[in-house]
């Protein structure tokens, strides 16, 4: 019905060249190979993960989210600068001069775990946030049927290593201190 006669001359010829209406077999939407995106964690998942691994484990679920979903380019800022937001929260926020006076002060108001439940409510901030990020992701994983990955091994896996982090760290700084 529309035919194109012009088709050959348009096309070059030559290594790499396709046959004549070759240009109909080419993919259009992924000349790359890869695997096409896969449905996220469950927000379940990255909610456990906030909840008992603290902000360590919910930056590395939504990372896993992130590779999963194919998203590096569109979220690798917003990631960066979560991971950013979290290396002043655990690691800065200490060496304040008044961190000591707040955290007295905040123990004295709250009780004796209220920094345990600030990092909990940071952690669940920062959930907040990538869901918010997600939401889309996760509205069409909903809506198109995927099926979810098993998220009680990569959750567990996350909630582990988050949780013995800190201890590896402090076992790495002693050993490296110089011996009295």
């Amino acid at each position: 019905m529309f035919r194109n006669d012009n088709r050959e001359a348009a096309e070059p010829e030559g290594a790499g060249a396709l046959p004549a209406g070759g240009w109909l077999l080419q993919p259009s939407l992924s000349g790359t190979g890869s695997a096409p995106p896969a449905a996220p964690y469950s927000s379940t998942t990255s909610f456990a993960c906030a909840f008992l691994a603290g902000p360590v484990g919910v930056l590395a679920i939504g990372a896993l989210n992130i590779h999963r979903c194919r998203r590096w380019r569109k979220d690798a800022v917003f990631l960066a600068l979560l991971v950013i937001a979290t290396l002043v929260w655990l690691f800065v926020l200490p060496l304040w001069e008044g961190y000591d006076a707040m955290r007295a002060a905040t123990a004295q108001a709250l009780g004796p775990g209220a920094w345990r439940y600030a990092n909990r409510a940071f952690a669940l901030a920062l959930f907040g946030l990538l869901h918010w990020r997600h939401r889309e992701l996760d509205r069409a994983a909903s809506l198109m049927g995927l099926k979810r990955p098993n998220g009680w091994i990569a959750g567990l896996a996350v909630i582990l290593v988050a949780n013995a982090l800190p201890f590896a760290i402090a076992y790495a700084l002693t050993l490296s201190s110089p011996s009295s």
